[in-house]
């Protein structure tokens, strides 16, 4: 299942395109974030970096989770603004229906194996 820590960790990786500094960044080793980001992508059924010995770059599947990964935390945040918080029912689930519903919406469905599953987790 997705979790929010790895779309924050994805996040700051895509902007930073280096693992060290993001795992700096997030105030981890490597290779924890190497793990999380591994695990997403397995997750995702799709690989979202391209990476050798001398570079990381986002893949076309990459470049569109981006997009999704940047509104999602940002809904979040304001989200937990707004409830200064506080739940509401089916609060925790919310993030991830999102996730989804974009995920459909910037066409980055198509690429993962067996399609995103309807509905709420």
């Amino acid at each position: 299942m997705l979790d929010i820590k790895q779309i924050r960790y994805f996040a700051v990786l895509a902007e930073t395109l280096h693992f060290g500094r993001a795992a700096a960044r997030l105030n981890l080793s490597q290779p924890p974030l190497s793990r999380q980001i591994a695990a997403l992508e397995r997750e995702l059924g799709v690989a979202l970096f391209e990476r050798s010995s001398r570079a990381v770059t986002l893949t076309r599947a990459g470049k569109s989770f981006q997009a999704d990964a940047k509104a999602i935390l940002d809904r979040t945040v304001r989200e937990k603004r707004a409830r200064r918080g506080t739940r509401r029912a089916g609060g925790a689930c919310h993030w991830l229906h999102e996730l989804r519903r974009l995920q459909c919406h910037a066409g980055l469905g198509s690429e993962l194996r067996g399609g995103i599953p309807r509905g709420r987790p």
